[in-house]
């Protein structure tokens, strides 16, 4: 069977690895997991398909891979002579309305969720809580067993069994969560906005994650614009086209934005419905960051955060990423436009005239620096309340993902390595529509729904001291990499080409405390010429921090470079000359550093292990296409230059892009109770509906019994 490259499955399935090529190392132990999307209960996979079965258009081709169902790979290195392999979905309880509410099943189609961009929502239920994202593992005592916390930007994090990969009980009650849309939205499946990397602290056994609202400006738009799209006796779609239909004719686009900004904001002036009076009547509810720790048992304790000034911190685009030290959490504005306010705005994504002029008009680039705030675990009082965030005099001046940081902070001085994605735009993706900036042709078909990342300068990875206590980044004490490496000869070289995920032993770890991160690999996925748009190139044609002019982006982008593993030297921030080129048509997808079980005389205990890599390989076939196998590489984390140690695949193993991976020592069944009833959970919100009557029986017959 030929598999493109976007395609995977959401077959579940139980297996062992073969080894197709070289040696699996006879001391490689642990469970490595990673988890990656897997499109919607329509789909069954990616990518999403054009058409429907009927011939019909399908409304869900062109949306992103991001928004799909969470799929985990389990491989267990402890299982001989083979590794185990097991994959399962994350079955939220939102997963079971969806399903339910699919295509397969027509008489439920009140209930439907659709693709909305990033999101995907039913106007009667809610939001998915997909947990696509990233597995963090826990460990609430020395004598329990570790298991994970399944995380999603857009969603309460889930326990998970680390051997059987069953969801066992969300973080929390709804009712310790708050919600981005308006109180009179009464949606049993809530938007909470959190993060994806919530931090687990191995030495104090607790978990710290945030929950916001979104912005006053963005809440205003969305109370509306969600009031009148639940509401189809309003033909929203139908008004929002005569809005647009009235100033096409304009190029004047800063005129445009405040003309469809307006509509958004006043929404019921073109209605004239005497609701919308009601509506308009009702106060924004307060716009906040809460800090949340839990200790594995029943309560979350919350803070509020403001800042010095006595106003509270609002953030603007997301908090992807969550940082911790041993005396400070560290919460930043990441450059990740994964927010609500990017739904309501594009409401119809699967209509390509209206999306394509949306998102013309409100598109604009990641904001090209990273704001950043201290919170001193110390101020934290028992039982939740209120606590100050500190404001870095100064913001990082790249935007930023990823980051994580040193453990130690001695002399209140913390250290973040960050990861710096230099005019990319990790939420936009390619749609159908769009056209390839370097051929004026439409953009490949076999790219679309992926990640706009064809970046439009080089990544870069900094080195960021400050001083926590007083609120002052270090500048003296910075040190950022950054290399173009040889673009025109065979061998391209370390090098910061789109710098995708990195990994470093005890990098998210429920037992191992890492005071200074000494050394880290990381991806650089060099260019395709495929992923350019230009969109994309006219978006960050003027990017602020430019190292590489626009024209030599453009002739880099065209060879195609291939991705590479980079061995970074953190005191040095200089990479090692140990250095892996991938052939042409292969994708590193991910890596996971695996500590050796019995450690090497003479090699730093931080370079003693393997990195275990999710690859898609790729071979050509006679009509000159390409078919992508995927697989698991192993590497000997202080030699990388030899090449892949051992490679393993499963034929029922399917993946395209992973996300974020984990590992264990041990996969052990999960000892953390089922705090929450999920009947119990849900009914405090939907007894109170209006639709109480309609959606209470949708609930007892579909999703509480798979949680009983």
């Amino acid at each position: 069977m030929v598999k493109p490259l976007l395609y995977t499955t959401c077959t579940e399935f139980d297996g062992t690895l073969t080894v197709i090529k070289g040696q699996l190392p006879a001391d490689l132990t642990g469970v490595f997991y990673v988890i990656y999307p897997v499109g919607s209960v329509n789909s069954q996979g990616l990518p999403f398909p054009q058409n429907n079965p009927d011939g019909s258009r399908n409304h869900e081709y062109g949306t992103p891979i991001m928004n799909g169902d969470g799929m985990v790979l389990q491989v267990d290195f402890n299982q001989k002579p083979a590794p185990a392999i097991k994959t399962r979905l994350m079955k939220t309880p939102c997963y079971y309305a969806d399903y339910h509410s699919s295509d397969a099943f027509p008489d439920n189609n009140l209930f439907k969720f659709k693709n909305m961009g990033i999101t995907r929502l039913s106007m009667l239920l809610g939001a998915r809580n997909q947990l696509n994202t990233a597995l963090v593992p826990v460990q609430f005592s020395d004598t329990q067993s570790a298991s994970l916390l399944a995380n999603y930007d857009i969603g309460r994090p889930f326990v998970t069994d680390a051997q059987s990969l069953e969801l066992i009980t969300p973080v929390g009650w709804l009712k310790d969560w708050i919600y981005a849309e308006p109180s009179a939205i009464e949606w049993p499946f809530g938007i909470t906005q959190g993060t994806a990397h919530p931090q687990f602290d191995p030495r104090t056994r607790e978990v710290f994650t945030v929950n916001y609202n979104a912005s006053k400006g963005a809440f205003v738009a969305i109370k509306n614009a969600v009031f009148y799209l639940t509401n189809p006796h309003f033909t929203f779609k139908q008004k929002m086209k005569e809005v647009w239909q009235l100033i096409i004719g304009t190029q004047q686009r800063p005129n445009i934005v405040q003309r469809i900004g307006g509509f958004f904001k006043r929404i019921g002036d073109f209605f004239k419905g005497d609701i919308w009076q009601q509506q308009k009547d009702q106060e924004p509810h307060a716009t906040n960051v809460r800090l949340l720790r839990w200790k594995g048992d029943e309560t979350l304790e919350t803070w509020v955060v403001m800042k010095k000034d006595g106003t509270y911190l609002e953030i603007a685009e997301c908090m992807h990423q969550t940082g911790i030290t041993q005396d400070y959490i560290i919460l930043t504005d990441c450059s990740f436009k994964f927010s609500l306010d990017m739904m309501v705005i594009n409401p119809f994504a699967n209509h390509p005239v209206v999306d394509r002029f949306l998102r013309w008009v409100f598109s604009k680039p990641m904001v090209p620096f990273t704001r950043t705030y201290v919170v001193k675990r110390a101020d934290l009082k028992a039982g939740g309340g209120v606590v100050t965030a500190i404001e870095l005099d100064k913001p990082l001046p790249l935007e930023t993902i990823h980051y994580s940081l040193n453990y130690a902070n001695p002399n209140g001085q913390c250290t973040l390595y960050g990861v710096h994605n230099s005019a990319t735009c990790i939420a936009e993706w390619l749609r159908p529509y769009d056209i390839n900036a370097l051929t004026g042709k439409p953009i490949d078909p076999e790219v679309v729904s992926l990640f706009a990342t064809g970046a439009m300068d080089l990544s870069r990875f900094g080195k960021w001291v400050f001083d926590a206590e007083n609120g002052k980044l270090l500048e003296d004490k910075t040190q950022i990499y950054c290399a173009k490496g040889h673009v025109d000869g065979p061998v391209l070289g370390p090098n910061t080409w789109e710098i995708t995920f990195y990994a470093y032993r005890g990098m998210i770890s429920p037992n191992e405390i890492v005071d200074e991160i000494r050394h880290l690999w990381f991806i650089s996925a060099g260019t395709d010429a495929r992923m350019l748009s230009e969109f994309i190139r006219d978006l960050y044609a003027k990017y602020p921090h430019r190292i590489l002019s626009v024209a030599e982006i453009e002739r880099c982008t065209a060879k195609s470079l291939p991705y590479c593993l980079v061995h970074l030297n953190c005191e040095t921030m200089q990479p090692e000359a140990d250095f892996y080129q991938v052939a042409a048509e292969h994708y590193l997808r991910n890596l996971q550093f695996v500590p050796r079980p019995t450690p090497t005389p003479g090699i730093d205990p931080q370079m003693d292990g393997y990195l275990i890599a999710t690859v898609q390989a790729g071979t050509l076939q006679a009509d000159k296409t390409f078919t992508y196998e995927s697989q698991i590489w192993v590497f000997d984390a202080a030699h990388l230059a030899q090449g892949p140690l051992c490679q393993l695949t499963h034929p029922q193993m399917v993946f395209s892009f992973t996300l974020h991976t984990t590992w264990l020592p041990v996969a052990e069944p999960c000892e953390i109770p089922k705090w929450v009833d999920v009947a119990e959970d849900y009914n405090t919100i939907i007894d109170q509906a209006i639709t109480k009557d309609l959606i209470k029986p949708f609930f007892e017959q579909y999703v509480y019994p798979n949680f009983k």
